[in-house]
């Protein structure tokens, strides 16, 4: 069990694709959601390489909007997060970053 004292203190991210393209042509969709307040943020987009972009734009929204630094990002078991790009941001930025234990959805 997580528990926040602040918002963005645990921050999750999620990938859903969808089996239907939409009519702009985006068939995946980002999901953030703080931990403390369970505000969700929304991104649909069309090729999967720009999960970390999005991320990045999502993480300079929170610290511009909300003075603010994600202190640590949960996702699922999924491949979009795992790679060198994210794992430099996340240590150049003191973000601690942890996958949720497989077979439970509920931690995500």
């Amino acid at each position: 069990m997580s528990h926040t004292l602040f918002p963005f203190d645990i921050v999750h991210g999620d990938l859903w694709t969808s089996p239907t393209l939409s009519f702009v042509g985006h068939r995946y969709y980002i999901i953030f959601l703080d931990d403390l307040t369970n505000f969700v943020w929304t991104s649909p987009f069309s090729n999967k390489s720009q999960v970390y972009s999005i991320f990045l734009q999502f993480h300079s929204h929170i610290k511009t909007q909300f003075e603010r630094d994600i202190k640590c990002f949960q996702c699922d078991n999924g491949k979009e997060y795992d790679n060198t790009s994210f794992h430099h941001f996340c240590k150049q930025n003191g973000m601690s970053f942890r996958f949720s234990c497989p077979h439970t959805s509920p931690q995500n």
